[in-house]
C-alpha cells in the first residue's frame, strides 16, 4: 500500500470518528442528571452546588431526576455547530474517498504503462 492511500485511509478513519462522537452528543442532548445537593454552612447563604462545566441546570419538574426546585443538569451540547461537525466529517469521508480512487487509478495506470513497455522490450 502507497503512503498516499494510507494516508487517505486514516482520513476515512478520522471522518468516520468525528461522526461518531458528534452522534453520541447529539444523542446526549436531552439526558437528565440529578443536580449535586447543595451544601450550606450554619448561618451562611446556601451554597450553589458545583456544576460540571459540560453540564447546565435546566427547570424539569416533571423528571424524576429533579430536585425540589425541578432543577436538571443536562448537557450543553450545540446542535447547530454538531450539524456542521456531521457536515464536516462527510465531507473529509468523501475527500478521502475520491484520494483513495485517483491513486488506485494511477496505479493501475502506472502498471498499464509498464506492461506495455515491458512487451516493447520483448519484442
Amino acid at each position: 500500500m502507497n503512503a498516499i492511500i494510507a494516508n487517505a485511509l486514516a482520513g476515512l478513519n478520522t471522518a468516520r470518528q468525528r461522526l461518531e462522537i458528534s452522534a453520541a452528543n447529539i444523542a446526549s442532548a436531552d439526558v437528565v442528571e440529578p443536580l449535586p445537593a447543595a451544601t450550606a454552612d450554619a448561618g451562611a447563604w446556601p451554597a450553589t452546588p458545583p456544576l460540571d462545566p459540560r453540564l447546565v441546570r435546566r427547570v424539569v419538574p416533571d423528571s424524576p431526576a429533579a430536585n425540589p426546585d425541578g432543577l436538571v443538569a443536562t448537557p450543553i451540547v450545540d446542535l447547530a455547530s454538531e450539524g456542521v461537525n456531521q457536515l464536516v466529517a462527510l465531507n473529509t469521508y468523501e475527500a478521502n474517498l475520491r484520494v483513495i480512487k485517483v491513486a488506485q487509478a494511477l496505479e493501475q495506470e502506472a502498471a498499464a504503462l509498464l506492461d506495455h513497455h515491458s512487451h516493447d522490450i520483448t519484442a
